[in-house]
């Protein structure tokens, strides 16, 4: 068996599939002002929930290792997409 349960685990997927379903409510209400960028960062993470779950539970060292490298694809992604949102959201725009 090459997973070990976590309570943790468990906890950051709950998260996870909580943020898919708002990213999902956000996207399509698209003409509400900054929905776009919010619904990108809610996916970036839930990429983020999921893959560092995923870690946790793994047991081998290569699965973790590759794990904490599919992180990075949320990790990078959520500080500039808050910065997006917020200057979306004072309207903005030019900025961008």
């Amino acid at each position: 068996m090459n997973w070990q349960t976590n309570p943790y685990a468990l906890a950051l997927i709950i998260s996870a599939l909580v943020s898919i379903t708002i990213a999902i409510y956000a996207w399509r209400r698209r003409p509400a002002t900054a929905a776009t960028a919010v619904a990108l960062f809610l996916l970036a993470a839930a990429e983020w929930s999921l893959a560092y779950a995923l870690e946790l539970g793994a047991m081998r060292l290569e699965t973790k290792i590759f794990w904490a490298k599919a992180q990075y694809l949320g990790i990078v992604a959520t500080a500039p997409l808050v910065l997006v949102i917020a200057v979306k959201y004072l309207g903005h725009d030019r900025w961008l």
